[in-house]
């Protein structure tokens, strides 16, 4: 078993098979219980509200929350019986991505090949050209 004291002293002290368990299950040592379900467990270290140890899959489909990197998450629906923390995208960025894909299509109809079609596309929109009528 592992000795009382510092972690210097365990190291010293402690025996193979001591080392072995506590490589083993120090990432079990590390998890905490989500404050929704205490079934399920987070590292902290998640991005999404989970690294605030808010679960996704005990909270309503469209719950929103300020995540651990201070943006907006949304809870989805993924698979059939599955929720997830997804982040929220603001109109005008979707908007501006839907445009890029729409452009890319088109450019790949007209028989360009895959990576030219993203280079023009993404030209045209820093040129600010993407969206705006002849």
């Amino acid at each position: 078993m592992v000795k009382e004291g510092s972690l210097k002293e365990v190291d010293e002290f402690a025996d193979a098979a001591d080392k072995d368990f506590l490589f083993r299950y120090a990432k079990d040592i590390f998890k905490m219980q989500c404050k929704n379900d205490a079934r399920r467990y987070y590292t902290g270290k998640e991005p999404s509200p989970k690294g605030l140890g808010w679960c996704a899959h005990n909270m309503r489909i469209g719950t929103k929350k300020r995540g651990r990197d201070k943006t907006m998450w949304i809870v989805v629906k993924f698979r059939a019986n599955e929720r997830r923390w997804a982040r929220v995208v603001n109109a005008k960025k979707q908007k501006e991505n839907n445009l890029v894909s729409a452009k890319i299509r088109e450019l790949k109809k007209n028989g360009y090949q895959h990576k030219q079609a993203i280079a023009i596309a993404l030209r045209m929109k820093a040129a600010g050209k993407l969206g705006k009528k002849k």
